[in-house]
């Protein structure tokens, strides 16, 4: 049997925290023009007659929870009705069981070892992988995509080739730490909004994130499934889905509309151990629905194992579109079409997790799905009789049986296959609020690569859980909880770097500054070429009133990975101290010629805003606006600009610009901060309200609404 493979090396995470600053400097400049937006680039026409395509992809949702695969409790009249009219794949399978490398596999066509993808939030896809949306934009089609998750953030490179990206998630939903999530009812609004604008072919992808835990479903879902509250978020997109469906019926391009509904994974719901998904690769987390509707498209059941990878070179058939190289799953659209079930269409998928590893150094999980047996190459391989063994439960891999050894040969030759054409692994770098996003959404962000071990992830589960619970009372500002947890974890996992870095981050809020500087110096032994490690030692450096110690962790971490952008704004905001002429070279070597993501924009404005620099924030903010107009983030940062100008009117100008419904309640106190720094508590009340109203648990904001209110009392406003 073939070995272990040793899979990524070199990914670094950055998790930069970032201070608040909230000095005012009051100043009458004129009053500017609203910026321009920078021109639209020219493309090619799209093909005569070309067809429009719709794909639907509802995240965490198994295909055994979906009326038309058998569940007869299942509420979902949508899918039930698409499954009549078109194609329903019978067995179709996730490449993986996590959201951003499986949407990446459907978008591109490609596995994770070829994209390069392998985890959420610490990969991007290379700019140098077509995907569905580059190969329609560039051929002329208009291009609109509306995600419900942080997770999926355009930072993360899938929002190339679309030419509206909507990845906005404030909202008034709670995920599983208390952090906004975006409800399938906003993400089917905005999505029919855009359709609104557009007047030709199109490619809409809309990603509903409900079925993922924590499961809360609106009412009357809410009470109809209050046994069963996952099955209530299914009950409840599939609603959303109708409606979305609704908005398409009224189009005169719908006949020629195709319509792809599948899912990312599926949810462990307690099978193997494992209450939700991430670490395991049996069909619990894996078979996923798959069904297929348009012009032309018979009505059948596909039975043959296919995975979901298919979906790029399918669409891109049916568009008329040659992918630019060689995809990983074949074009499935001859099964559309009425072709019969055949080996080089339908037969086997692969699937993958790489969890387990880099969040706690476990195994890595890869299997091969096929129509009778389920093999996956762990610390002892595994081969299920799926024929009387459905549930993957009992592994019958043993020298004695022969016939299981072939399947295991024969798989562990598919798999060597795929690695033979691997690419080279892209991190991303993600500041702490897209950590904490990510995280608050059930997923644990990793902080470096840990050897390959010998744990099986089914093994080791409950710390798994624990880990995730450490983290969860960290990110709720309960230290002391998540100090308790973390140290259960690392008594059996003593060199667990996660636990070290929740434990640092713990003892840091609570001002316990030397077992914070311990803990992260032992970051730094365990993953020394990560930057998060360098980070975070800088952050209690800079906790600790020691600023050289700081600069010289901003620069090892720099040595680690010259390109990243953490540590340069680091950086920075220590040079505005100490020489406003470096500070401004390394802002402009930021931004180079121009920026070309609204965040990081946002971020040297920000710099500048938190060292003092008022007009310098207020020209990069200005500047952003203009390269980004439609930013609801950077429109309200400028209008809180003009508010401690003075410049009510300008301000009041960018506001109308900020959706109300897409702008979080931090900003919003931000805003008020803004408004009571300028001696007019009155104006500020309302908005404290506002963001109080977003989120009720915000005890910052409760005493500043106070004290406001006071001072209103005492101005006789």
């Amino acid at each position: 049997m073939a070995g272990q493979i040793v899979l990524l090396a070199g990914l670094v995470l950055a998790s930069a925290f970032m201070q608040a600053c909230n000095r005012v400097e009051v100043a009458s400049d004129p009053l500017p023009a609203l910026p321009e937006p920078l021109p639209a680039t020219k493309r090619a026409d799209p093909p005569k007659d070309a067809p429009s395509f719709v794909l639907v992809t509802i995240d965490t949702l198994r295909a055994d929870h979906v009326g038309a695969y058998g569940a007869a409790d299942a509420e979902t009249p949508t899918l039930d009705r698409l499954a009549s009219e078109g194609v329903l794949f019978e067995t179709a399978i996730a490449s993986a069981p996590l959201t951003l490398p499986a949407h990446t596999s459907i978008l591109t066509g490609l596995y994770p070892p070829r994209h390069g993808v392998r985890h959420n939030a610490i990969f991007r896809v290379s700019e140098q992988t077509p995907s569905v949306a580059t190969h329609l934009h560039e051929a002329g089609w208009q291009t609109g995509a509306f995600v419900g998750a942080a997770v999926l953030a355009a930072e993360f490179g899938l929002s190339r080739g679309f030419d509206r990206y909507d990845d906005q998630n404030a909202g008034d939903r709670s995920s599983v730490n208390g952090f906004p999530e975006r409800r399938a009812e906003d993400v089917t609004s905005q999505a029919l909004a855009w359709l609104q604008t557009v007047d030709g072919p199109y490619f809409l992808w809309v990603h509903y994130y409900d079925p993922h835990a924590a499961y809360a479903p609106p009412e009357p879902w809410a009470e109809r499934f209050a046994e069963r509250p996952y099955d209530g978020e299914i009950a409840y997109v599939d609603a959303q889905l109708g409606r979305l469906l609704e908005g398409l019926e009224g189009r005169k391009d719908r006949p020629s509309t195709f319509l792809i509904v599948t899912s990312d994974h599926g949810e462990g719901l307690g099978e193997h151990g494992e209450p939700d998904h991430s670490y395991l690769v049996y069909d619990a987390d894996l078979h996923v629905p798959l069904i297929v509707t348009g012009p032309e498209i018979e009505r059948r059941r596909v039975s043959g194992v296919v995975s979901h990878v298919s979906i790029a070179p399918t669409l891109l058939s049916l568009a008329g579109l040659a992918p630019e190289g060689p995809l990983d799953a074949p074009d499935l659209t001859p099964l559309l079409r009425g072709a019969p079930e055949t080996g080089e269409l339908t037969g086997w998928a692969y699937a993958e997790s790489l969890a387990g590893r880099l969040d706690h150094g476990w195994s890595s999980l890869h299997a091969i799905r096929t129509d009778d047996h389920h093999y996956v190459r762990a610390p002892q391989p595994e081969v299920f009789d799926l024929a009387s063994d459905p549930g993957q439960l009992h592994n019958r891999l043993s020298p004695e049986r022969s016939d299981l050894l072939d399947v295991a040969r024969q798989a562990e030759a598919r798999i060597e296959a795929l690695f033979r054409g691997a690419r080279g692994l892209e991190t991303v770098e993600i500041d702490a609020e897209r950590r904490a996003q990510v995280e608050a959404l059930g997923y644990v962000v990793p902080d470096g690569v840990p050897q390959e071990g010998l744990v099986h992830p089914k093994d080791a589960l409950p710390f798994a859980r624990l880990s995730f619970v450490a983290t969860a009372h960290l990110l709720r500002g309960d230290y002391d909880e998540a100090l308790e947890v973390s140290a259960r974890v690392l008594e059996r996992f003593p060199d667990s770097y996660r636990m070290h870095d929740v434990a640092a981050r713990s003892h840091l809020n609570l001002k316990a500054l030397d077992p914070a500087l311990r803990h992260a110096q032992r970051c730094v032994e365990l993953f020394d070429e990560n930057v998060s490690t360098w980070m975070l030692l800088a952050m209690v450096h800079l906790e600790r009133n020691d600023p050289a110690a700081a600069r010289q962790a901003y620069r090892a971490a720099l040595v680690h990975d010259p390109g990243h952008v953490d540590p340069q704004i680091g950086l920075m905001r220590l040079d505005i101290d100490e020489d406003l002429r470096a500070a401004e070279q390394r802002a402009q070597a930021l931004l180079g010629e121009g920026c070309e993501e609204p965040r990081l924009c946002e971020r040297i404005a920000a710099t500048w805003e938190i060292g003092g620099e008022f007009e310098r924030a207020f020209e990069s903010y200005t500047e952003a606006v203009r390269r980004f107009p439609e930013d609801s983030r950077l429109n309200q940062r400028l209008a809180i600009q003009f508010v401690r100008r003075g410049e009510d009117e300008a301000a009041a100008r960018y506001q109308a610009r900020v959706d109300p419904e897409r702008i979080e309640a931090a900003l919003l106190v931000r805003l008020a901060i803004a408004y009571a720094a300028r001696g007019t508590p009155a104006l500020a009340i309302p908005v404290l309200e506002n963001a109080l109203a977003r989120d009720p648990e915000d005890e910052g904001a409760r005493h500043l609404l106070l004290r406001v209110q006071r001072e209103n009392q005492t101005t006789g406003g």
